[in-house]
């Protein structure tokens, strides 16, 4: 049996505003409760009804005419009960789920601290012959030229550094690039040459900013922005080749990734910096890990406190530091980081089908509240089509409402939820 608000025994909505109508306390056929839960039902036909105008708006003459399904008093009273008890527990459920994306990302931060301070590979050193980081004698690439001879002033940051096996070293980027074990590092074009808007389109070199890089490693080289060829041509800074570690540093600061392998060329925004190691003293996979860590992250914030906005530039990634193992210990820093961070994502696909299926639960269960499937039905009832009937002959007797300034002054009965 379906009816509309405007006929349901409501007295009045007499209690409302551009942004809220509060219904007061009808007559003896509606369940504020069962009422709350048919229009919580009907949320989306509604907001469909108050498009339109220059906002949304669902009025009183659109919440009046609106037609809800009408049960028995009795077993309205049924419904709206045992929807309370059943949508308390799918709550519960949905903020047990809300709590878990904050304890993935504990625990990947607790494996980036062990991977960076040698507990997660305490046993292996144990049973393998832990060898040194080597800094002496790298060379460049043949035929390499860098980009220019940059200037590596070391300060000191105020963080302290984790506590690391004897035969590891805590070395700064800057010592790093001295060593060659950094061969190259470098964000894009400042000042005049920064592309403009119109010289960006659908085809040319790929464009990468600090958005397509997401703080789970993730480069989304398909949301590049396209910059024209002859612009890109004009540009010798900022190219960056696959593998090469990728770190943003201004506005988003601290997320880390790596270019993929097989990567078109690449140029960079002012908001990223390129770092291409050497392959003979650092994997690009544990540089990724390494950037990634809690110390690392917490000298970037240690700096960022130091300026007015949210950056770290080139001459100030110098100074951060790494800890830095030995490059067979690296592989298995890398492996072991790489193969937890695969269960976690395991995990993180799982939780994302199971709040889809527990947000899906609401609509199903008030939908089969309202085909009558939810309760029990009493024959005893009243049926739905006398109580319609009541409802009108009440009001045709009830008093009219006199309207005057004091009028809404008669306050609304809300629900207990």
């Amino acid at each position: 049996m379906y009816g509309s608000i405007g006929k349901l025994g409501i007295t009045e909505i007499e209690c409302a505003t551009n942004q809220a109508i509060a219904f007061c306390q009808p007559y003896d056929g509606v369940n504020l409760k069962y009422l709350f839960r048919v229009l919580q039902n009907s949320r989306s036909d509604l907001m469909a009804q108050g498009q339109g105008g220059a906002q949304l708006n669902i009025s009183q003459t659109i919440l009046k005419a609106h037609e809800v399904p009408l049960a028995p008093l009795p077993e309205q009273k049924r419904i709206a009960d045992k929807l309370d008890s059943t949508l308390a527990r799918v709550e519960a459920c949905r903020d047990r789920l809300d709590r878990l994306p904050a304890l993935l990302k504990r625990f990947r931060q607790s494996i980036l601290a062990a991977a960076t301070s040698g507990r997660l590979t305490e046993d292996w050193r144990k049973s393998n012959n832990a060898d040194e980081p080597s800094l002496k004698s790298l060379a460049l690439p043949a035929g390499y030229a860098r980009l220019t001879k940059r200037k590596t002033e070391i300060l000191p940051v105020d963080v302290a550094a984790p506590d690391v096996p004897k035969n590891w070293l805590i070395v700064s980027i800057g010592e790093l690039y001295e060593k060659k074990a950094i061969i190259d590092f470098a964000d894009g074009n400042h000042g005049s040459l920064y592309p403009r808007k119109e010289e960006f389109g659908d085809t040319g070199t790929l464009f990468l900013t600090a958005s397509q890089i997401d703080e789970l490693w993730n480069v989304d080289l398909k949301a590049c922005s396209r910059l024209g060829t002859k612009k890109a041509q004009q540009l010798t800074k900022g190219w960056a080749l696959p593998q090469d570690v990728l770190l943003t540093h201004n506005a988003t600061v601290g997320r880390v990734g790596i270019l993929p392998i097989d990567a078109e060329d690449v140029l960079l925004g002012t908001s990223v910096t390129f770092f291409r190691t050497n392959p003979h003293a650092i994997l690009p996979g544990y540089l990724r890990i390494a950037f990634s860590s809690p110390f690392f992250q917490d000298q970037l914030r240690s700096v960022m406190a130091q300026t007015t906005r949210d950056q770290v530039p080139i001459t100030t990634q110098v100074s951060l530091r790494v800890p830095l193992p030995g490059l067979n210990e690296q592989h298995e820093i890398v492996r072991r980081v790489e193969t937890l961070f695969a269960f976690a994502d395991r995990l993180e696909a799982r939780l994302s089908t199971a709040r889809k299926q527990v947000d899906q639960l609401t609509p199903a269960l008030l939908a089969k509240a309202f085909r009558g499937e939810l309760v029990p039905q009493d024959p005893a009832d009243e049926p739905a089509s006398e109580l319609l009937k009541r409802l009108a002959a009440s009001r045709e007797q009830a008093p009219k409402i006199k309207r005057g300034k004091n009028a809404a002054g008669k306050q609304p009965i809300a629900p207990k939820m």
